[in-house]
């Protein structure tokens, strides 16, 4: 007798939509990275890590069509590296996109002398008096 056991041998496939190329600066600290993943079965999770930190699960509310994680970068150039996992334990490739953190100046403001901070005053409509 001649028997035949068939593996699911498909890898899922994900892609990084944000950032949308490598190389993008960013000026905030917050950064929400985001993408979509593909199975012909189905996708059962998908991880990131950034700067080759710990993985973890990222979000999604659509069986993995589409994900998120939010991440806090790092000063200067952040790798963010993602995998996709199917229902037969097949991973996708692994993809990475890089994004700069280009930390923003600082605005710092004085007073100097008699002078005062306020807020401006909305602008009065004709019907209105003081």
């Amino acid at each position: 007798m001649l028997q035949a056991n068939f593996v699911y041998a498909n890898k899922p496939v994900l892609t990084i939509t944000n950032p949308s190329q490598t190389g993008e600066s960013w000026s905030n600290e917050l950064f929400t990275i985001a993408g979509t993943a593909k199975d012909k079965v189905a996708v059962t999770n998908l991880f990131y890590s950034l700067n080759g930190g710990a993985w973890s699960s990222a979000q999604t509310s659509n069986n993995w069509t589409n994900w998120t994680a939010s991440v806090t970068l790092s000063q200067g150039t952040n790798t963010i590296a993602t995998y996709a996992v199917n229902s037969s334990g097949n991973l996708s490739l692994a993809n990475s996109v890089k994004i700069v953190y280009a930390l923003s100046s600082v605005l710092s403001v004085e007073v100097s002398g008699e002078g005062v901070l306020f807020k401006p005053m909305p602008l009065m409509r004709p019907e209105m008096s003081l």
